[in-house]
């Protein structure tokens, strides 16, 4: 038994040393960027990267281009940043283990839900308006 929760953690850490790496890598390049985009289209290809990140690796490369496309995005970058931020939390205490870690928007289903209540009541409004400005302008009386 303790064996198995040994591995367990040390898998964990593992993973989480990457992880972090890659972020630490990210946000490197995204202070780069600008003098590392040499051809100004708006992304890093390999050798860009590598010229703003010299021990760079063609692996570590692709687990930043998230879309494959062979190029780093400002985007793809802060995505990496933004998910390394949440990881390392409870490493060493057991906590966390078992959690699927999220990627992109970290609200909670009740901010989601707060928000389209919010949302809906404005679009309601504004569906109200509308409908009253054509109703008015149709049925108002026309000089010719």
């Amino acid at each position: 038994e303790g064996e198995g929760e040994g591995e367990g953690e040390g898998e964990g850490e593992g993973e989480g040393e990457g992880e972090g790496e890659l972020m630490e890598i990210s946000q490197e390049l995204i202070d780069a960027f600008e003098s590392a985009d040499e051809d100004a289209d708006g992304q890093l290809s390999f050798l860009e990267a590598t010229s703003a990140f010299s021990g760079l690796t063609q692996t570590q490369f692709d687990g930043i281009d998230t879309d494959g496309d062979g190029f780093l995005s400002s985007s793809e970058l802060a995505a990496q940043v933004v998910a390394g931020e949440g990881e390392g939390e409870g490493e060493g205490e057991g906590e966390g283990e078992g959690e699927t870690p999220t990627a992109g928007c970290p609200l909670s289903k009740a901010d989601v839900m707060e928000g389209i209540s919010r949302s809906l009541g404005d679009l309601f409004l504004l569906g109200v308006s509308l409908l009253t400005l054509v109703t008015w302008t149709r049925w108002a009386p026309r000089e010719k």
